[in-house]
């Protein structure tokens, strides 16, 4: 692994060299085996091995509070991945989906630390396409979300979940010694 870092001062950014104007600020760690699309902005992450992030993503932000993405995790073009996201391993994240960190938004620019939520994406998850997901929200092992879903609770490990709010549709099965099981 290699970390970035850009020694021309107050936090410019730096292009990543396997990629055309992705801007990757002081303090991430990109794995070289990792492919970062075009026009990115990331700030304050760790992206580990594999993983694949698609053009015009958008990870972190101005804070302190880290992002993480996991080995041979795919983000598709356009999504928003705010600060104090983590995403574990063989995730995939759909075009366009968006994540909140702040429960309450306010415009005044005060402390908003008390608000400030983390979001958790855990490994083997797939997200559809313009999927919304609310700060605080804990996506179980394996689940799915569907496509345009808007995600306000937690989804539990291997469930199918989708809908504006999204609901647990259904397990998903499992396949163990030739026979499938639902959730055992």
């Amino acid at each position: 692994m290699r970390a970035i870092d850009n020694t021309m001062g107050r936090g410019v950014t730096h292009i990543h060299p396997d990629s055309h104007q992705a801007a990757i600020a002081n303090g991430c760690e990109v794995h070289p085996d990792a492919q970062i699309g075009n026009f990115c902005r990331i700030f304050r992450s760790y992206i580990g091995p594999n993983a694949n992030i698609g053009n015009g993503v958008t990870i972190g932000g101005n804070s302190e509070v880290d992002c993480t993405i996991g080995d041979d995790t795919r983000v598709q073009s356009g999504a928003l991945l705010y600060h104090g996201v983590h995403i574990g391993s063989l995730c995939f994240i759909g075009p366009r989906c968006t994540t909140t960190n702040d429960c309450l938004p306010d415009a005044t620019g005060r402390d908003w630390s008390h608000r400030f939520r983390e979001t958790h994406i855990l490994d083997g998850v797939n997200i559809g396409a313009s999927v919304t997901i609310l700060c605080g929200v804990t996506i179980g092992k394996g689940a799915r979300i569907g496509i345009g879903s808007l995600v306000l609770k937690d989804v539990q490990p291997r469930w199918v979940a989708y809908g504006s709010p999204a609901h647990h549709v259904r397990p998903i099965p499992t396949i163990a010694g030739g026979k499938v099981k639902v959730n055992p």
